[in-house]
């Protein structure tokens, strides 16, 4: 197992300095940030079209084929404006892309998160309406929960978009079963777990939940990563977060869907 080394205050501090002067930059300026070399960036994109199988994640289904140190971030439970914002601005200063699972009721509350997560060249995916536990639905009303979060998501796409292009899902703490997920995968969506969770929906402390993610990652080296935008301890981390990831030779992949092509 390889030997960590936690993230010092005095590092965190530093860290957030930096992200405090890039989004005051990027307060007074609209365009986006120019990444050098020294950015974490997005190594590759892996279209989930050309892997079978459309079910990822090792908490409840097979393993992404990843390389070694190369991780998939996605986020959980928005969009909430005013975190959301604070994470994109974070993953923007890194050149970093991420997968957005997005509950249909907070869209309605911020509907224009939509198409701001799809400008920056994030992918978004569904995760219900509401969050409920699904395993205490019968399978109906299971499917339609998942309906009625993915609609108001469609309805937000930019006009040109491919509604295929979002077919992704996560069940709200990874609660499935056998029969939504076959039905889900009928209709064509991708169903997303993780490899490695963040822990940071009631953890307060930015630096603890950025030391408990470098520590599963050592261990397992590769996977995606579950956190989630909505919670202000995660804005707070992620520019640290990003910043150990390529210090510590992690790589980012970006997961998309290629959708259905003109023929």
């Amino acid at each position: 197992m390889e030997h960590l080394k936690p993230v010092t205050q005095l590092r965190f501090a530093r860290i957030a300095v930096v992200a405090f002067l890039f989004a005051c930059a990027h307060v007074a300026s609209p365009k986006a940030a120019t990444c050098g070399e020294d950015a974490l960036g997005t190594e590759r994109v892996i279209n989930l079209d050309e892997i079978d199988g459309g079910k990822f994640g090792s908490i409840q289904y097979a393993s992404l084929p990843l390389e070694d140190r190369e991780v998939v971030l996605t986020f959980d439970d928005g969009p909430r404006a005013e975190t959301t914002r604070e994470v994109l601005a974070a993953l923007r200063e890194q050149c970093v892309r991420a997968t957005f699972f997005l509950l249909g009721n907070r869209i309605e509350r911020e509907p224009t998160m939509v198409a701001e997560i799809l400008a920056q060249g994030h992918s978004v995916g569904t995760h219900t309406y509401s969050h409920p536990d699904l395993t205490h639905l019968d399978g109906a009303a299971a499917m339609a929960e998942v309906g009625k979060g993915w609609d108001p998501l469609v309805a937000n796409l930019p006009p040109d978009m491919d509604s295929s292009k979002v077919r992704m899902f996560r069940a709200p703490n990874f609660g499935s079963t056998d029969e939504l997920d076959e039905a889900l995968r009928e209709q064509g969506f991708f169903l997303i777990s993780a490899d490695v969770t963040a822990q940071d929906f009631d953890d307060p402390s930015a630096l603890s939940v950025v030391n408990r993610l470098l520590d599963k990652l050592a261990r397992v080296r590769r996977g995606i990563v579950l956190m989630h935008d909505i919670k202000p301890v995660t804005a707070r981390m992620l520019p640290l977060f990003l910043s150990e990831l390529k210090l510590r030779g992690f790589k980012v992949v970006q997961i998309d869907i290629a959708g259905e092509q003109p023929g």
